[in-house]
């Protein structure tokens, strides 16, 4: 039981714990509740609206609605495909006779032959061309007739003959006399004209021309390291595989030329440098000597 003053009224009165709802008092006004102020009296206040409360079961289903009106009748369907033809209907009667023609029907048939009729003094018409007969044999010759003195055109030439045959080796002429021995104070090789000469493009690995009895070849310049080998092929028609291919060398450095294959038309020169130079473009001389393997 506690004991309180209202704040309004001044009133004093007792309450129960059945007077009591949560931290409210009940009153007897209709709505109303009283609630601790700040200044430590009761007061009397409007009670608090209560929470909406939780959705009702859902009720039961209602009664089927009437039909509805019956809908627009729908579009006419396409048409449907054509019936099998019927059976042939019976002749029918015969038309009226058509009137009659102006215009005359065809000729008849030939009739028979009539008797023979007298004879006629007034000649027929000639019979029509017969045909031509045949050729008849030839007849004997005419007399030869007197010699033409113009001359007849002249005939086409005709086709080139064939070749004759080869005709037999003529008889071998006399040996020649000996030659003056040789000196020893003259040089062996070729004269002027024989030789030529030629540049090597590119590198020292660039092949060249060059169809001379003899000639010198420019090497190309460059600098070389320490034991190095290059080879170049030179072109030379009149070289024959039997041939011998000698070759020295023209240079401020120290290098060292060889042959190292000979085919016909051709050879092959290799150059060996035992130390490193400076750009250096050598002379390579050659020469050929003839030579046969029997």
């Amino acid at each position: 039981m506690v004991s309180f003053k209202h704040a309004s009224l001044g009133v004093a009165r007792k309450l129960m714990r059945s007077d009591w709802e949560a931290d409210h008092l009940i009153t007897g006004t209709p709505g109303k509740w009283l609630r601790f102020a700040a200044n430590g009296l009761i007061e009397e206040t409007d009670a608090p609206s209560g929470g909406a409360g939780q959705p009702g079961p859902q009720g039961p289903s209602g009664a089927a609605g009437q039909a509805g009106a019956q809908g627009p009748a729908g579009s006419a369907g396409a048409a449907g495909p054509q019936g099998a033809k019927g059976d042939t209907g019976n002749t029918g009667p015969q038309g009226p006779t058509g009137p009659t023609s102006n215009v005359p029907g065809p000729q008849g048939p030939k009739g028979d032959t009539g008797n023979s009729g007298a004879a006629s003094t007034v000649a027929g018409p000639q019979g029509a061309k017969g045909d031509t007969g045949a050729t008849g044999p030839q007849g004997p010759a005419g007399p030869t007739g007197a010699a033409s003195t113009v001359a007849g055109p002249q005939g086409e030439t005709g086709p080139q003959g064939l070749q004759g045959a080869q005709g037999s080796q003529g008889i071998q002429g006399p040996q020649g006399s000996a030659g003056a021995p040789l000196s020893a104070s003259a040089a062996i090789g070729y004269a002027t004209g024989a030789g030529g000469v030629v540049t090597q493009p590119t590198s020292r690995v660039t092949g060249l021309t060059l169809s001379k009895a003899s000639g010198s070849i420019t090497l190309f310049s460059k600098t070389t390291t320490a034991s190095l080998v290059e080879s170049f092929v030179v072109t030379n028609s009149l070289v024959a595989a039997t041939d011998t291919i000698n070759v020295s060398i023209k240079a401020t450095g120290i290098f060292l030329a060889f042959v190292t294959d000979v085919a016909a038309g051709s050879f092959r020169i290799s150059i060996f440098t035992p130390a490193a130079t400076t750009a250096q473009a050598p002379i390579v001389n050659f020469a050929i000597v003839k030579a046969v393997a029997a």
